[in-house]
C-alpha cells in the first residue's frame, strides 16, 4: 500500500476527530480564544505524533535506519508538550507560561544522543533502531534503559498535577470542571502507562486518546457557555429555574443579592461601569462559592445563590462573607437570605419570599442611612 494512502487509512478516525476539533474551535474562538488556540495546537500535535508513528514504522519496513530514529525522537519530544497542552486546556483558568515547557526541554535533552549516529556510544545510549542477524530494523532500548521511559515519566507527572487540581476543585465550586477532569485524566493516563508497558503494540494509543479527551472537554466547555451569564460567568437565569427543577429539594439555604445604586451608575458613570460594578458583585459572590453553592445571575442587577444540604450557621457565613467582600469595594448591594432544615419544614416559595423580605429591608435600610434619593439610584 502506498504510504499517503496506508497513513489516511490507518488514522482515519482520528483524522475525523481532528476535524470535528477544528470545526468546535472555529466556532468557539471569539468567546474561547485562547482555549481555541491551545485546542488547536493540541490537534496540530496529534496529526504530527500520528504522521511521525507512520513514518517510523514505514522506515522500519524499508530499512532506513536514520528515518525511524529521528520520528522515534521527535514522537517522544511532542508526547509530553500533547499532554501538557491538554492540562493546561482541562485548567482552562490558568495561562499557559514559558516554564511548563522546561520537563518538556529536558527530555528533548534526554533523548538527543540517539541522533549522534556517527558516536556509537552516544547514539545507543538511551535508544537506538538497529538490524537482527536477519537484516530486520528493530527498536532497541539503550544502556540507560530508565531514561528510555522520560517521556511517559513526564506526561504521568502533567497528568498527575493536573489530577491534583481536580480533586482540589471538587473540594471547590467547579465540580463540573472536576469530574471532567478526571475522566480525561483518568483515560489519558491509562494510555501513558499502556504505552510504556506495550510500547511494540501500543504505542499510536496517547494521541488518538488525547484527540477524544480534548473533544470531549471542548464540548463540556461548550455547554458550559451556554448555560453561563455573559457578562458575570454565573449561571443564567434558564439554568436557575432548570436546576431548581433538579434540585429544589435538597436546597437548604437561599440567597437574593440585588445592587445598590445601579441605574445611577449606568447613568452617570456609562453601562461599562455598571458592568463593572455587576461583575464585581458577581466575583465576590462566586469566591466564597462551594461545591454546595450554585450562583446565578437572574438578570439585570438581581443575584441568586442556591445552596444545597448546609446548616443554617453557613448560609449566614456566606452572607456575611459576601458583605465584608463588597464594602472593600466601591459597590454596595443589599442581601436576603433564608433557611430550611428540609423541603418538607417550608415550601421553596416562601423560601424566596422570605430571603426577598430581608434584601428589600436590607435596600431600605441602606438608602436610609446613606441619603441617596432611591428612586434616582434603583437599576
Amino acid at each position: 500500500m502506498n504510504p499517503v494512502s496506508g497513513y489516511f487509512a490507518n488514522n482515519f478516525a482520528l483524522l475525523l476527530i481532528c476535524l470535528g476539533l477544528i470545526f468546535i474551535s472555529i466556532q468557539n474562538f471569539k468567546a474561547k480564544r485562547g482555549d481555541s488556540i491551545i485546542t488547536l495546537a493540541i490537534v496540530l500535535l496529534v496529526l504530527i505524533l500520528s504522521a511521525l508513528f507512520h513514518i517510523e514504522k514505514h522506515s522500519q519496513e524499508v530499512g532506513s535506519q536514520v528515518a525511524a530514529t529521528v520520528a522515534c525522537y521527535l514522537g517522544y519530544v511532542i508526547r509530553p508538550a500533547i499532554v501538557l497542552l491538554f492540562a493546561r486546556l482541562a485548567d482552562h483558568r490558568k495561562p499557559l507560561k514559558f516554564y511548563y515547557f522546561i520537563p518538556v526541554i529536558i527530555v528533548a535533552l534526554i533523548y538527543m544522543p540517539s541522533l549522534f549516529f556517527g558516536v556509537e556510544e552516544l547514539r545507543t545510549f538511551v535508544f537506538h533502531y538497529s538490524f537482527n542477524g536477519d537484516g530486520v530494523l528493530l527498536y532497541n532500548r539503550g544502556t540507560a534503559v530508565f531514561l528510555c521511559f522520560a517521556s511517559h515519566i513526564v506526561s504521568a507527572l502533567y497528568l498527575a498535577n493536573l489530577i491534583y487540581v481536580s480533586i482540589r476543585k471538587l473540594q471547590g465550586k467547579h465540580i463540573g470542571d472536576a469530574i471532567t477532569i478526571l475522566i480525561c485524566s483518568f483515560f489519558a493516563i491509562v494510555a501513558v502507562v499502556t504505552e510504556s508497558i506495550f510500547s511494540n503494540v501500543y504505542i499510536n494509543l496517547l494521541n488518538v486518546t488525547i484527540a477524544v479527551s480534548a473533544t470531549f472537554y471542548n464540548i463540556y466547555l461548550f455547554v458550559e457557555y451556554i448555560r453561563a451569564d455573559v457578562l458575570t460567568g454565573l449561571f443564567d437565569r434558564k439554568t436557575y429555574f432548570l436546576d431548581l427543577e433538579k434540585m429544589e429539594k435538597n436546597v437548604t439555604g437561599v440567597l437574593m443579592l440585588d445592587m445598590n445604586g445601579l441605574k445611577f451608575i449606568n447613568d452617570n458613570q456609562g453601562h461599562i461601569a455598571g458592568d463593572k460594578a455587576l461583575t464585581t458583585i458577581a466575583n465576590s459572590i462566586q469566591e466564597n462559592c462551594k461545591r454546595s453553592c450554585y450562583a446565578y445571575r437572574l438578570g439585570g442587577d438581581e443575584f441568586a445563590v442556591l445552596i444545597i444540604k448546609e446548616s443554617k450557621e453557613f448560609v449566614v457565613s456566606f452572607a456575611n462573607k459576601v458583605k465584608e467582600e463588597m464594602d472593600k469595594t466601591e459597590y454596595h448591594c443589599s442581601i436576603g437570605y433564608a433557611y430550611r432544615e428540609k423541603a418538607t419544614d417550608v415550601p421553596y416559595d416562601d423560601l424566596i419570599i422570605e430571603a426577598e423580605k430581608m434584601m428589600y429591608d436590607d435596600k431600605a435600610r441602606y438608602y436610609k442611612e446613606s441619603g441617596i434619593e432611591r428612586r434616582r439610584s434603583r437599576g
